[in-house]
């Protein structure tokens, strides 16, 4: 196997110096587009009123639902940005994950 090579790894956007990487890693690596947005119980009425504000908003939302009247989280895309905001409910992924 051969040995990857150690680079300077930095910041596209802003140029600073995060450390020493593995070549490969440092070219795969990318930046997430994505912004969590944690709420505790924004599986229900919460969640409505929010989507329907946001639904005003410039851009598509996409919807994780639970059943017709819950959504576990739902993703508002903007228009003529790469950012995405997710809004998740932090009660519902706790429970499911006692559960399991």
């Amino acid at each position: 196997m051969k040995e990857d090579k150690r680079v300077r790894d930095h910041n596209h956007f802003d140029s600073k110096f995060r450390g020493i990487a593995h070549e490969s890693c440092n070219l795969n690596y990318q930046d997430s587009p994505i912004i969590p947005v944690v709420f505790h119980n924004l599986s229900c009425y919460d969640g409505h009123l929010l989507i329907k504000a946001l639904a005003s908003i410039d851009g598509a939302i996409d919807i994780l639902p639970i059943n017709k009247e819950k959504y576990m989280s739902f993703t508002k895309h903007l228009n003529d940005s790469f950012i995405q905001f997710r809004f998740i409910t932090a009660l519902g992924f706790y429970h499911r994950g006692l559960t399991n």
